[in-house]
């Protein structure tokens, strides 16, 4: 979600920290690339075609998905993401403010997996383990966003998406689903009701968690440190572990979920394979 931090749903990619008039310049810069692309349309044609895509995607999406939770007998837990985003939607709604965004994406994790390990018929090392990791990720990515946002006021990338109430419900309604589809492993091990034994694969999946997690750390903190040097504005960070890939926190978040999906695969059978 799906999310700079490589572990969000569209939104959750990028960081900018822009004021308020690179933001209208970077809005009319993208109206006179679609107004001189797009032949025949306007600009506000092609947004609102955008708009109307991206409504369609976060349906489409949420039946969907709503329907693979049926068959893993997870819908309950399905209802989780959806209900407290559309909660937290609701009140960021009237001031059209993203501050809350990534606040809210952390606590839902963190309320659906608790909903998960609570509603588990039996306690595993496995269960126990995995889901302390995915606290500790949550809690630190969230920590970090949250402190961001609070830094740099406003979020370019939902500037489009602020027109309207319809509008503004999609980054929400597709953060409800990345949540789920993230933590699938997660819900799928938990419910499982064979008390399987530790091995070699939860072994290999906590390495690759604990390496991943590394490269996210790091990485965020040398774009940060980067990041709040006056002399680095406009320019792209190369150095550190950004000097050996362009994304090393997405990366890291790559890694520690296939870490963790890696752990939790002992217990997939039948259509929960598709936890992978």
């Amino acid at each position: 979600p799906i999310i700079e931090s490589g572990r969000r749903p569209l939104l959750h990619t990028v960081s900018f920290g822009t004021t308020q008039g690179r933001v209208t310049d970077r809005r009319a810069r993208c109206s006179r690339r679609f107004s001189s692309g797009v032949e025949g349309q306007s600009a506000e044609q092609v947004v609102s075609q955008g708009v109307e895509l991206g409504v369609a995607t976060a349906a489409l999406a949420t039946l969907l998905l709503g329907g693979l939770s049926a068959a893993l007998g997870l819908d309950s837990l399905f209802v989780v993401p959806l209900v407290l985003q559309g909660l937290f939607f609701l009140f960021a709604s009237p001031w059209r403010t993203e501050k809350f965004y990534d606040a809210s994406g952390a606590l839902t994790h963190v309320a659906l997996l608790l909903a998960s390990f609570t509603a588990s018929t039996q306690t595993t090392p496995r269960q126990v383990i995995n889901c302390l990791l995915v606290l500790l990720w949550c809690t630190r990515l969230g920590s970090f966003l949250f402190s961001r946002i609070l830094r740099d006021k406003e979020d370019a990338r939902f500037a489009q998406f602020k027109e309207s109430f319809s509008t503004f419900s999609i980054p929400w309604s597709l953060q409800a689903v990345w949540v789920f589809l993230l933590q699938l492993p997660i819900l799928i091990a938990n419910a499982t009701s064979q008390p399987l034994l530790l091995g070699t694969r939860d072994v290999v999946g906590w390495m690759l968690w604990a390496a991943g997690f590394y490269f996210e750390t790091v990485a965020d903190a040398e774009k940060e440190a980067f990041r709040s040097d006056s002399a680095n504005r406009g320019r792209y960070i190369d150095s550190g572990l950004w000097r050996y890939s362009r994304h090393p926190n997405y990366f890291g978040e790559i890694l520690m979920w296939v870490g963790l999906c890696t752990s939790c695969s002992i217990t997939f059978t039948g259509w929960s394979q598709l936890g992978w």
